[in-house]
C-alpha cells in the first residue's frame, strides 16, 4: 500500500486538486463566455502566465523532492512556521520544493559566476 502511495500519491493528489478547481466550471457556475473574457483583462492575462509559470515551478520541486526526499522535512517545517507566525496559507510541499530549486538553481549560478 506505501509502495503504491509513495509511487502515484502525488499525481493522484494533484488530479483531486485539479478536479476541485475545476468544479465551478463543470457546475455550469463558470462559463465560457467569462473564461474567454477574463483573458481579455489585465489580471487575466497574468493569471494565465503565472499558471504557466506555476506548472514549471511545480515541476521543479517534483523532480527536487524526488531526487532529495529528506528536503520534505524542512519543507513542511517552513510551512508550519509560515502558517503559525505569518498566517500563510499552506499552498503544499510541491510548489515550495520548486522554489526551493529556483533558489538554489540562482545560488549556483551566484556562485559559478562571482565564486
Amino acid at each position: 500500500m506505501l509502495t503504491t502511495l509513495d509511487e502515484s500519491g502525488i499525481k493522484l493528489g494533484l488530479l483531486i486538486l485539479l478536479l476541485a478547481v475545476l468544479s465551478p466550471l463543470a457546475s455550469g457556475k463558470l462559463g465560457l463566455a467569462e473564461i474567454v473574457n477574463s483573458y481579455r483583462s489585465v489580471i487575466g492575462f497574468m493569471a494565465l502566465i503565472s499558471g504557466l509559470l506555476a506548472t514549471q515551478i511545480v515541476g521543479l520541486g517534483i523532480k527536487l523532492l524526488d531526487s532529495q526526499p529528506q528536503l520534505v522535512a524542512g519543507i513542511l517545517l517552513g510551512a508550519i512556521v509560515g502558517i503559525v507566525f505569518f498566517d500563510g496559507v499552506p499552498v503544499g510541499p510541491l510548489l515550495a520544493g520548486g522554489l526551493t530549486a529556483m533558489f538554489y538553481r540562482v545560488y549556483t549560478l551566484i556562485l559559478t559566476t562571482f565564486g
